[in-house]
């Protein structure tokens, strides 16, 4: 899945900025998440002074984004892929 974001905006002062983002989604346990996002932009201020960033991607991680639908839920579950499953220290304190 992806989704593509144009922005346009003016300030006070008449300099105005236009971005583009592409965002791009992975499911994780059966919801959306995150997988990246690449954005640029131009600004020209009032005194017609450019500003250019190139496009940049961010890129997000999630915990059992690889494993099946099913790992997951045994994770979720405490099943024996949890993660820190094991107590240690022989209780609470």
């Amino acid at each position: 899945m992806s989704n593509a974001v144009y922005t346009y905006g003016t300030d006070a002062f008449g300099s105005s900025t236009e971005s583009w983002t592409s965002q791009d989604y992975i499911i994780v346990a059966g919801q959306a998440k995150m997988k990246d996002i690449t954005t640029e932009s131009v600004g020209v201020s009032i005194d017609s002074t450019i500003t250019t960033n190139l496009p940049y991607k961010m890129e997000y991680t999630y915990a059992g984004q690889d494993a099946l639908f099913y790992d997951a839920l045994k994770d979720m579950d405490g099943g024996p892929n949890a993660s820190g499953g094991v107590e240690l220290g022989g209780g609470g304190r």
